[in-house]
């Protein structure tokens, strides 16, 4: 990953971007990581 990320939102947005490419959900890495989502 060659992104530069000087803010918060710069760096949000370079991990959405990589989670993507990646062919990944929220869902998926919440999974992956054994976390729980609430769902309303």
């Amino acid at each position: 990953m060659s992104d530069l990320a000087r803010t918060p939102g710069q760096f949000g947005q370079v991990l959405r971007r990589a989670r993507k490419n990646a062919g990944f959900s929220q869902s998926d890495l919440a999974e992956r990581c054994g976390k729980k989502l609430f769902q309303k």
